[in-house]
């Protein structure tokens, strides 16, 4: 579940980044914002810390970067389109790359389920079956061995 909830904020971030930015909300406000729209206490926090490294000029990407949520190419995403103009674009592109790799996991997510039923779930009930029938298989080797002596 883990890589699930991290796509899941990182495609709430980019999502919600590109519509403030293109809306024209102030840099430091939208990347606040967006940050807690994740909301994920950790990136938040982080986002509080790089807000004032945004407003001394510092490049949306290195902001990013700092929050250790988004991959070096989805990173390169951005600063491309920092230095182009088309931010909010960018940040689509992110947000679309990383809700196609969501997706795929959900996708998968059945898979892994059934798996692990089979893997964790169905020894344990054998287990179970074998321990509640042991009384029955003792009485019935006690009575087999009787029979023979």
């Amino acid at each position: 579940m883990g890589p699930i909830m991290h796509n899941t904020v990182r495609l709430r971030f980019s999502r919600v980044l590109s519509t403030l930015w293109r809306a024209g909300v102030a840099p430091m406000e939208a990347v606040e914002i967006a940050a807690r729209a994740t909301g994920h206490q950790q990136v938040l926090k982080k986002i509080e810390a790089q807000t004032a490294r945004l407003g001394q000029g510092v490049a949306l990407g290195e902001v990013l970067q700092a929050l250790d949520i988004f991959q070096r190419a989805e990173l390169y995403v951005v600063n491309s389109g920092e230095m182009s103009g088309g931010i909010p674009e960018a940040l689509d592109q992110v947000g679309e790359y990383t809700r196609n790799e969501l997706e795929s996991q959900l996708q998968r997510l059945p898979v892994l389920a059934q798996l692990f039923l089979y893997t964790v779930l169905a020894p344990l009930v054998g287990i179970l079956v074998i321990w509640g029938f042991k009384r029955y298989f003792e009485l019935f080797l006690k009575r087999m061995l009787e029979g023979v002596m």
